[in-house]
């Protein structure tokens, strides 16, 4: 049949893959009863207004002023500052009805659909994780109670909620208030410099000469303080406070279109949302100044919106407001295929039908691109790959993997994956460059995680089983479940009735009670497991697992003699924990399953640093469950949200082996074993931190 979409993750809880061998909000208008201990919510339960609606609240403009959003949408992309995007963002008019029915979406998803509800309530999080227990029901039900005027803040609100998760696959982001990005011209990191840490400017974008001066304070607190605050407060993508500051500092990342390292801002210096004020004050210490500087530096401001507007209510038609289509919109193949004369053709009665292939991709939401946007914008040269990797001979390279050559230890190479997300064509190119590195006698690799955000896992298990060969079909395999809401379970009958459509198709899943065999029933949709988390008790299926056919033979067989194969001494892992989703089980199998030691950089020098971020849990967005839903011709029961959004939300959790914990919440098996800290040496060359790894690794 032909594979078509489901945007399902980079986590997906399995991987059977065969050889053949926030701070609390404040906010609006629902209100749902608290869910009592040892409760389970009741199915699709939404909160009930307290009041009815209000009118829509009138434009926050002042009579006599120009509307702000005619002054924004007026002015060239070049001129547009802070305060020209925040008086159109909080002009834009609060709709009490329009807000009650996002809010009793958003409920429903995280009741209903999302997996981790009841285990993000954990009172404590084991090092090193550092994360707040987080009731989001309890969240969404204090955002309805109150009252709101501001359309953004009510969002933003929502927003918070959900990135105080710690999930890098739940989000809720609108396109109404992202259609701006904000850079600063100042990137950060934090070396460590004679045994001790510090804030430093890790690239000046406007060149005035302050590249590697001291940021001794930031809005007058302490640097470091303020960053991690920063990170702890605003960034998602992980449970460990140390990983989140990584990922908002700077960093170098490898960029296959110049096929070289650009240095990217991070979290802190790059915003998606407006933020809080419109400047950030820098105390700076340069080497060739006797007294401090002082910057005061405004953000700069990138339009990533492509509609026209001329005053609130066509920012809100063009910009904000999502327009209905009557049949739903394919769905980019993750691994296209032409159907034959007997496969239908995709219409109306060929739902979305995933297989095990198209539900294992997706990765967390990048924002990178925003700094390729900035690097345009600035007409910035692009930096020089030979430059920037002098010491290392690039012998094969592909759209998701780069093998290198060292030349100080010629008999080390290198293999960078940037991602996961590559067509199935990337297996050829991993064999090819290990077969690359046997032929230049290298017996020794480094494999370079650094800022992997995952993607396909059928790609992930293949690059660990040209390492590690699977002995038995359950090798590389992680058992997952679901939580079973009623919605759940109408929605996996509706798929197998309906021609084996749907992400909750039990024909892609182990019946692990029976061997190897996927399901032929409804079994594990009908037969529900009631488990306790954190004094909230819930519906699970029991455990299973996808189903993944097996790799070509000559892939498994042409490595089986290469030095390194099945030989954790001959490998080394490196990252900086911003190894999301599926890169985060590769690491596991590495690490847990196979041996292999791993070196995380970065964090809080003398802190435990984790390998991997969010690898526990498959990821849909929300717009495809409403695509199965409109498929299958059947109402959903959610409403279609108002804005254009992304939200996604984690549906299905995976258990490491012989584990009771989530594998997102098993904390123990995050942590690395080895530490680094960046230098301004190694931070601006991953030549030098090779060497380093080198060093520690095999001298």
């Amino acid at each position: 049949m032909l594979i078509r979409s489901l945007i399902l993750s980079v986590s997906l809880a399995t991987l059977a893959v065969f050889s053949n061998a926030a701070p609390t909000p404040s906010m609006t208008a629902y209100v749902s009863p608290a869910v009592s201990a040892e409760a389970t919510p009741t199915a699709g339960a939404v909160p009930a207004p307290t009041t009815d609606p209000s009118p829509t609240s009138p434009p926050s403009t002042t009579p006599g002023k120009e509307d702000p959003c005619t002054i924004l949408g007026g002015l060239d992309s070049n001129l547009v500052t802070y305060n020209n995007v925040a008086a159109c963002y909080n002009a834009i008019p609060f709709n009490n009805t329009q807000a009650a029915a996002t809010l009793k979406t958003v409920h429903g998803i995280f009741q209903d659909y999302y997996i981790f509800t009841d285990s993000a309530l954990s009172p404590h999080a084991t090092p090193p994780f550092a994360s707040e227990r987080v009731d989001i029901l309890g969240e969404l039900e204090k955002i309805a109670r109150h009252k709101y005027s501001s359309d953004h803040l009510f969002h933003e609100d929502i927003r918070r909620a959900v990135v105080a998760l710690r999930d890098g696959h739940a989000s809720y982001d609108v396109s109404c208030y992202q259609a701006y990005a904000f850079m600063q011209s100042l990137t950060l990191y934090a070396p460590v410099i004679d045994g001790k840490q510090s804030i430093r400017i890790f690239k000046d974008k406007e060149n005035r000469g302050y590249n590697d001066c001291t940021v001794t304070t930031i809005n007058g607190e302490d640097a470091f303080s303020h960053l991690y605050s920063f990170a702890e407060r605003e960034v998602y993508n992980s449970h460990d406070a140390n990983v989140r500051l990584n990922f908002a500092l700077g960093s170098q990342d490898y960029i296959p279109s110049i096929k070289g390292y650009l240095e990217f801002s991070g979290d802190f210096a790059r915003r998606a949302f407006l933020p809080d004020v419109e400047y950030v004050e820098y105390e700076l210490q340069c080497p060739n100044a006797n007294e401090p500087v002082i910057l005061r530096e405004r953000w700069n401001v990138l339009s990533v919106n492509e509609a026209t507007f001329t005053d609130i209510d066509s920012f809100v038609a063009n910009v904000c407001l999502d327009t209905p289509v009557e049949e739903p919109a394919p769905v980019e193949e993750p691994f296209p295929v032409e159907p034959t004369p007997d496969e239908p053709t995709p219409g109306e009665t060929d739902p979305v039908e995933p297989t095990s292939r198209a539900l294992a991709t997706g990765s967390m939401l990048d924002r990178r691109h925003l700094d390729i946007l900035d690097y345009q914008r600035r007409a910035d040269p692009e930096p020089t790959p030979e430059k920037q990797l002098e010491g290392a001979t690039k012998l094969v390279e592909g759209n998701a993997t780069v093998f290198y050559q060292l030349h100080a230890t010629p008999d080390v190479g290198v293999l960078v994956c940037h991602t996961f997300s590559a067509e199935e064509s990337e297996q050829e190119v991993i064999f090819n460059g290990l077969s690359a590195f046997h032929e230049h006698n290298v017996s020794k690799i480094i494999i370079d995680f650094q800022g992997n955000g995952g993607g396909q896992i059928p790609l992930m298990s293949f690059l660990v089983q040209m390492f590690f060969p699977n002995k038995e079909p359950f090798d590389a395999l992680f058992e997952s479940d679901f939580r079973l809401s009623k919605f759940v379970q109408e929605n996996a009958h509706l798929g197998l009735s309906n021609g084996d459509a749907g992400f909750f198709n039990a024909k892609i899943f182990h019946n692990l009670a029976n061997g190897t065999a996927p399901y032929e029933n409804n079994y594990i949709f009908e037969n529900p497991v009631s488990i306790s988390r954190n004094g909230r008790r819930n519906q699970y299926s029991q455990h299973t697992s996808l189903f993944f056919e097996p790799f070509p033979a000559n892939f498994i067989n042409g490595v089986a003699d290469f030095p390194w194969t099945g030989k954790a001494d001959s490998l080394r892992l490196l990252t900086d924990g911003r190894c999301g989703s599926a890169c985060g089980m590769a690491s596991y199998f590495m690490t847990d399953r196979h041996g292999v030691d791993a070196y995380a950089i970065g964090g809080t020098s003398g802190k435990d640093l984790s390998m991997f971020s969010f690898a526990g849990a498959g990821v849909i967005e929300f717009s495809v469950l409403q695509s199965f839903y409109k498929g299958m011709k059947v109402t959903s029961p959610l409403e279609d949200l108002a804005y254009k959004s992304t939200v996604r939300y984690s549906w299905q959790e995976t258990y490491a082996k012989g584990r009771t914990t989530p594998f997102e919440y098993d904390a123990e098996l995050y942590k690395s074993k080895h530490r680094l800290d960046y230098t301004p040496e190694n931070a601006l060359s991953r030549n030098v931190l090779w060497k380093e790894v080198v060093a520690a690794a095999w001298n």
